[in-house]
């Protein structure tokens, strides 16, 4: 990081700091993007197949979980997507 500092102690100023922050808690929801849709698909998948093993019902509620967890998987996407854009445009 190339901050300039604002006194001669060489520490960056405090709204360098603070946008510093702001790109890496932003960073932070990003990276969440890459994790949470995978997740959600297999742990859908996990317990659907968990209770196909109980119940005997083939590979049906593997499937509907799997589908289940992509919806959420997908819902929380847009939710975080909209977090981030909502903090943008305040700022």
């Amino acid at each position: 990081m190339n901050a300039r500092p604002d006194n001669k102690t060489g520490s960056p100023s405090k709204a360098e700091k603070g946008k510093s922050g702001r790109m890496a808690r932003d960073m932070a929801l990003y990276s969440t993007l890459l994790v949470i849709l995978p997740s959600c698909v297999l742990a859908g998948y996990w317990i659907g197949a968990l209770l196909d093993e109980y119940f005997g019902t083939g590979s049906l509620l593997a499937m509907l979980f799997l589908l289940g967890g992509a919806l959420v998987g997908f819902y929380q996407m847009y939710h975080i997507i909209t977090r981030i854009s909502s903090k943008n445009r305040k700022q």
